[in-house]
């Protein structure tokens, strides 16, 4: 068992977190990951501490998870990628495959103790009123999802009167009272102090889409977590975004490896200069979140500079963290 730090982004406000796409905004990503979170850190490092010389440096410094949903004093974590085996029950009697599969496939959030058990290479029994859309909870009762989406039409002014007034679709999410997400870190002492203060001002500026309307903004609160990492396994699982060296590559034995990969790119918009925030940083492909990968070797990762080939003198780099935080798993969990 090995305890890490986390930190709860709590009472947070309706937030939109962008799929990527330009003006796709009826859309929602349905987690905030890591390299933005890591991203918008170090931006509000610089804009709020001056300390713009050693953010490449600052971003290899720790890893963070992506941010996952927590209701009460449970904690939820990603299902792992692949084939999820179960054993499901409705009261006494054991249901049959057929029967619950699909309502598997719709799984994305597990409970932490279920969580821990199936990196384990442990195979639980659940009841079938566990299963609540993508929430697989720990036990039967009263079972609300984390979080409820809801799709709003606003309108984009136009910038002269020549220009018609755009109407769009805006999709935002709530959390109810008591849910809310939450990152997980290996960071400790000193640089978990300065990443829970970072955390404070990032939530008074709001994250995603909509913070000109107050959205995304929340308050933190620092607790720890027990994960049961499988220190005799035999693969590892993903819990950030993951950019891996060049000398790691080989390292991952993909064909035994189930993953993910996403392009990840979007607008230079934790610019501190307003005229560059216009600007398309490059993209890059990244792994991602319950990735599980056949390796024990120790994987790295790097953070990556993004910045777009444009002549101003103000011109900075920028940053995008591919720092993986991993947990050792069994591998007949895959």
């Amino acid at each position: 068992m090995k305890r890490y730090n986390i930190i709860k982004l709590k009472n947070i406000t309706p937030v939109h977190i962008s799929v990527g796409k330009d003006k796709d905004y009826d859309f929602a990503e349905t987690i905030l990951h890591s390299d933005v979170l890591s991203s918008a850190l170090a931006a509000i490092r610089v804009i709020f501490k001056g300390k713009d010389d050693d953010v490449k440096e600052f971003l290899s410094s720790f890893a963070l998870s992506s941010a996952y949903p927590f209701r009460g004093g449970d904690l939820f974590l990603p299902k792992p990628l692949g084939r999820m085996d179960v054993d499901v029950y409705e009261g006494t009697k054991r249901m049959e495959e057929v029967n619950y599969r699909k309502r598997l496939k719709k799984l994305k959030f597990l409970h932490i103790g279920l969580w821990n058990d199936i990196i384990q290479g442990m195979r639980p029994v659940v009841d079938i009123r566990q299963i609540n859309g993508e929430f697989l909870f720990s036990q039967t009762g009263e079972q609300r999802e984390c979080f409820r989406s809801e799709v709003v039409q606003r309108v984009s002014v136009a910038k002269n009167e020549a220009e018609d007034n755009t109407p769009f679709f805006f999709e935002r999410r709530f959390f109810s009272n008591d849910s809310s997400l939450y990152v997980i870190t290996d960071a400790e002492g000193d640089l978990f102090d300065e990443l829970f203060e970072l955390f404070e001002l990032l939530g008074q500026e709001g994250i995603g889409s909509g913070k000109s309307i107050g959205g995304g903004q929340f308050e933190v609160e620092r607790d720890t977590v027990d994960i049961n990492a499988a220190e005799d396994g035999n693969a590892q699982i993903l819990l950030s975004m993951y950019l891996p060296q060049r000398e790691e590559m080989e390292k991952l034995n993909l064909d035994e490896s189930v993953f993910e990969i996403a392009l990840r790119g979007g607008f230079m918009a934790g610019s501190e200069h307003e005229n560059l925030r216009h600007l398309r940083k490059k993209s890059i492909y990244m792994f991602k979140p319950s990735s599980i990968f056949a390796t024990c070797e120790p994987l790295c990762g790097k953070v990556e500079d993004l910045r777009p080939e444009y002549n101003n003198g103000r011109m900075h780099a920028v940053y995008r963290s591919g720092k993986p935080l991993f947990i050792p798993i069994k591998r007949n969990v895959l």
